[in-house]
């Protein structure tokens, strides 16, 4: 069978909504916090050094996404000056905001995994979202043949449309499979002309060593307490008070994990779960824990594929169970940051210590979310854990 060619030779007819959401937040609004990472960037930037790969990681919601569409805006206007570099400030008007802000320039594309639901390959249209495959890698970055026998040329080796530079994002950049890794690791080692590559990431480290090995990394941390404060001023005066005065100590410096917090009403499940800990904490077995949890994030699945027959549950539920670590997680954290303001003799000190068994046990469940676990089993080796972390007996062992 002849194998038919797709020419990209014509920039986007419609506007991509995830790039025009994400240009607009990146142009007109503020970012807060990270000025080191971004310190370090501007100045690459403004002495034409920035590298071509980056890997941007550290906690979900906390602007690594944002801060790479906002250096798309200044690499892909042809006339940015040192001093728009700088002072990390793309110009608002002009062609090339405009664009952004419609989600149509020809020159920027944000890859993830949603994106296979428009595909023009049948195969990866139909397929449940659960990764990054390497055909979205082909279709979207680096060219080759598709399912269906398409031979695609590669839009990061195409001439830029609009005369400036070409920026590829992938978000959740860990969830690229192995091989769609390998397939892109010539085209970070040897990268096209003005082109550069952004890999944005929770858990670098799910990454293989190939692929870190040929990017630049650079970490980002959760906003303090003064920007969160600064940020939900601005982004949250509508929220139901109660649910966005928990929604921000729970988001442990992530603007996004609030929103999700009050998009998907976890302060319910707050409500639900938070006595079952305290008993909990204080090495009790609370009846139902496990089940308890394991129906919030099967609820919190349905409703995800609800919103999208071609979401994958399995996804939706790995995601669900690590909503349900992280507020574990924020609960340890204020557990110890309490404790270890009054820990002047050896009890407070055995408790930190427990605590701190706590967070491995955390960890360790975190590390298998995504392997082929039942869910389950995976609720109640954390409850039965997390119970034996904290028991008298395990420290006097």
């Amino acid at each position: 069978m002849a194998r038919r060619v797709e020419s990209g030779t014509e920039p986007m007819a419609s506007g991509n909504s995830t790039i025009g959401s994400l240009a607009r937040d990146a142009i007109d609004g503020t970012i807060l916090g990270h000025q080191e990472s971004i310190r370090r960037l501007t100045h690459a930037g403004a002495a034409s050094t920035l590298a071509h790969a980056w890997i941007f990681h550290g906690p979900s919601g906390i602007g690594k996404c944002t801060i790479a569409m906002r250096l798309a805006a200044l690499l892909t206007e042809p006339t940015t000056t040192n001093d728009e570099w700088l002072h990390f400030s793309p110009r608002r008007d002009g062609n090339t905001a405009k664009l952004l802000r419609l989600g149509t320039h020809p020159d920027v594309r944000v890859i993830h995994k949603e994106l296979a639901a428009t595909s023009r390959d049948a195969t990866l249209r139909d397929r449940k979202q659960l990764n990054i495959p390497v055909g979205l890698l082909r279709e979207h970055m680096i060219g080759g043949v598709d399912s269906e026998g398409r031979v695609m040329d590669a839009p990061a080796f195409r001439t830029s449309w609009c005369g400036g530079g070409k920026v590829f994002i992938i978000d959740e950049a860990e969830l690229l499979d192995a091989e769609g890794q390998n397939a892109l690791l010539k085209t970070l080692e040897e990268p096209p002309p003005q082109t550069w590559f952004f890999l944005i990431a929770s858990h670098a480290d799910r990454l293989l060593p190939t692929t870190r090995s040929r990017c630049q990394s650079l970490s980002f941390a959760p906003l303090t307490q003064d920007e969160m404060k600064t940020w939900s001023k601005a982004r949250l005066a509508d929220a139901n008070p109660t649910e966005r005065d928990w929604a921000i100590p729970y988001s442990g410096g992530s603007p996004g994990q609030a929103l999700t917090a009050l998009n998907e009403g976890l302060h319910g499940w707050w409500i639900k779960l938070d006595p079952m800990w305290s008993a909990l904490a204080k090495g009790h077995w609370p009846s139902g824990a496990a089940e308890t949890m394991a129906v919030l994030i099967g609820e919190y699945a349905e409703r995800a594929v609800k919103r999208d027959a071609r979401a994958s549950k399995e996804a939706a539920n790995r995601r669900g169970l690590e909503i349900i670590l992280h507020m574990l997680s924020e609960r340890v954290r204020r557990e110890m940051h309490s404790q270890s303001a009054t820990a002047t003799d050896a009890q407070p000190r055995e408790d930190l210590e427990r605590w701190t068994r706590v967070i491995d046990v955390i960890a360790e469940v975190e590390s298998v979310v995504s392997a082929n676990v039942n869910l389950k089993h995976a609720l109640t080796y954390l409850v039965s854990e997390w119970q034996e972390a904290l028991s008298t007996e395990s420290v006097d062992a």
